[in-house]
């Protein structure tokens, strides 16, 4: 998982750096060491500004991506690994599904932080795939 998330961040035109391999690899490393376990998704917000990851350490890292990458936040809620996340169109919202049954909205207050608005719990079956919708 990691060889492939290593090789969005390279070549992602967000992150533009793929003449800067060496700088590529230590903003990957920056991201990866901000989880105590694998990551398994990633999201970028369609503004640019954002990537999100999510991994079985049941958290998801919230990372600015203006200029350098600098972690922005964390965003606890999920009972069991996270393993998807998608941004909603305007890069407000975030929404998470896990192996705990759960999807997740967070929500960027007025503050500029990502706060829990909504959870819900579908079924006995984990949550793979997850799109924000249009509205």
């Amino acid at each position: 998982m990691r060889r492939y998330i290593y090789f969005l961040l390279l070549f992602t035109p967000f992150l533009q750096v793929s003449a800067q391999k060496d700088s590529a690899k230590s903003d990957l490393n920056s991201i990866l060491r901000e989880h105590a376990d694998d990551v398994e998704c990633i999201a970028f917000s369609p503004d640019g500004k954002f990537v999100a990851t999510g991994g079985w350490d049941r958290t998801i890292r919230v990372f600015s991506i203006d200029s350098t990458i600098d972690w922005y936040g964390s965003l606890y809620g999920h009972d069991a690994a996270v393993t998807t996340l998608a941004f909603s169109r305007d890069s407000k919202k975030i929404v998470s599904g896990g192996n705990d049954f759960n999807t997740i909205i967070w929500e960027l207050d007025s503050e500029g932080y990502f706060n829990q608005k909504q959870s819900f719990r579908f079924g006995t079956m984990a949550v793979t795939s997850v799109v924000y919708g249009l509205s």
